[in-house]
């Protein structure tokens, strides 16, 4: 979990700027092997951070818990945001689709294509009165999804 911790301190500061408080679980689990290189879990975790930080511009809390699950690890950021809006919830992900003003649409389809790649998934909801959940899965190095 090093790439997830170095993104988060990465991204400390304007985390704090933006008055948004990352709530970690108490405990990770230890370095699971995946196939994605360091770089791309970061870009994976940088992009779902900028995501739900932009969900919450008045600021808020993001809850990032990592467990392992399913021959792999699972990493869930659950903002306190809006949640997506309904008529788009099910396209989020597509290239170019997005709900935001300045946005390009590209980053959760990176995050999409990155986990795919090497075997995993992202999975998008709406949690009831809390905002947004992105679960991005990896599976461990060798095995698949």
């Amino acid at each position: 979990m090093d790439a997830l911790r170095s993104t988060l301190e990465l991204m400390r500061g304007e985390l704090s700027a933006r008055r948004v408080e990352v709530r970690p679980a108490d405990e990770w689990p230890g370095q699971a092997p995946t196939s994605l290189d360091p770089e791309s879990l970061r870009q994976v975790y940088l992009n779902l951070l900028l995501n739900a930080l932009e969900a919450m511009p008045e600021g808020g809390t993001l809850d990032v818990a990592v467990r392992e699950a399913r021959g792999g690890t699972e990493v869930t950021f659950t903002d306190s945001g809006p949640g997506f809006p309904r008529e788009v919830l099910r396209e989020i992900g597509q290239p170019f689709l997005t709900t935001k003003a300045q946005g390009t649409g590209l980053g959760l389809f990176l995050v999409r294509r990155l986990l795919e790649a090497a075997g995993g998934a992202l999975e998008i909801g709406n949690v009831p009165g809390s905002g947004a959940r992105c679960t991005a899965r990896f599976p461990r190095a060798g095995r698949s999804a």
